[in-house]
């Protein structure tokens, strides 16, 4: 596979009045192993292209294609099946069930996608190891803090065995430090495990790190 992520001049308007266009004729490509971010400024259409990208929003025109599928004509199931076993995703509100433990919302998904209980359990330990947080498999989200909040919906993220992942600010509700640490984790992750990223952040500490660097202005890649 020479891509893992195609653009063929994909615009998204939504509507009015007046109509506003969010994306406009982009092409873009990413290959497997790329670290990448999408930066500009607010409104600049960051967000949507990450939607587009993932197929939590449908495009106006023009086709995607991931890990060699056109996401365009699927159905709302099949696209909802092909998410849950090609793409992760990190949000910055980290998006954790509050009533489960850090062990149980990593295997949560990958419960819900069908995989095995015991192989399940398994990966999520595996991956709460990899992000420095076995220890914390029984604790509940609020006896986290934020960071370790986000390296468990990592974990989860991970734990899903992704062909790329999508994060969208995640280390926007961080501290300096703590974000530092996070950007080290994708790091490794991008250079020993070969996982493809895509950023859309402000975070100069993340554009400063990142091997691609794609900006967005009125929703045009520039």
């Amino acid at each position: 596979m020479t891509t893992v992520l195609e653009f063929h001049q994909v615009s998204k308007q939504f509507p009015g009045p007046p109509e506003f266009n969010a994306l406009t004729n982009i092409n873009f490509a990413l290959k497997p192993g790329d670290f990448a971010a999408i930066t500009g400024p607010s409104g600049s259409g960051k967000t949507t292209f990450l939607n587009v990208a993932s197929g939590l929003d449908h495009t106006t025109s023009g086709r995607i294609v991931i890990a060699g599928q056109e996401i365009g004509p699927m159905s709302e199931t099949d696209l909802c099946l092909f998410r849950r076993r090609h793409i992760g995703f990190i949000f910055q509100s980290f998006n954790l069930f509050p009533t489960l433990t850090a062990l149980e919302n990593v295997e949560f998904t990958a419960l819900v996608r069908g995989d095995s209980k015991k192989t399940t359990r398994e990966r999520a330990l595996i991956e709460l190891e990899r992000v420095g947080l076995k220890d914390k498999a029984s604790n509940l989200p609020h006896q986290l803090s934020g960071g370790q909040q986000q390296r468990v919906a990592i974990a989860r993220a991970l734990a899903m065995q992704p062909k790329i992942v999508f994060a969208d600010e995640p280390t926007a509700n961080l501290d300096s430090k703590t974000a530092r640490e996070l950007i080290q984790l994708f790091q490794e992750l991008n250079s020993n495990c070969g996982l493809t990223f895509l950023f859309s952040t402000h975070d100069m500490l993340i554009v400063e790190s990142v091997k691609q660097i794609y900006r967005m202005k009125d929703g045009e890649l520039i």
